[in-house]
């Protein structure tokens, strides 16, 4: 983005008389720089947090499928609600990344960035537990 401005013309004929000032430059015309979206660095941060805390629980919970058989384990059930807490906060990022996107005179690749990462987490979590029921029965 390159600064733009304009030269006023002093004598008509935009040459410069010796008698005259020096060319007027008008900066009015140049935008400020955009401001990054508040909502929208949350949605990323979010996004990335929901990606290792999703990770964390299925291995956590790959993890004990050998050891605990019985599903009514506290590990088994600390490890689901880990994994079902972080999709309710992978919500909460893509709310935050639509509102970063619908700001005007921001920035918008912080609430793109997050709405990638959390619905991408939201498909790929989601789609494993519609899986999971479908196998199950």
């Amino acid at each position: 983005m390159g600064m733009a401005c304009e030269l006023v013309e002093v004598n008509g004929m935009g040459d410069l008389d010796s008698n005259s000032n020096p060319p007027i430059l008008n900066y009015a015309s140049v935008p400020a720089p955009q401001a990054n979206s508040g909502l929208g660095i949350a949605s990323m941060v979010i996004g990335i947090a929901v990606w290792v805390m999703e990770f964390a629980g299925i291995g956590f919970a790959a993890m004990l499928v050998g050891k605990y058989a019985n599903r009514q384990s506290p590990a088994m059930i600390f490890a689901g609600l880990g994994i079902i807490s972080g999709m309710v906060l992978a919500l909460v990022g893509v709310g935050l990344g639509i509102a970063a996107l619908c700001q005007r005179d921001r920035k918008k690749i912080g609430g793109i960035l997050g709405l990638v990462f959390n619905g991408l987490m939201l498909l790929i979590v989601g789609g494993f537990m519609i899986l999971g029921l479908i196998v199950r029965k």
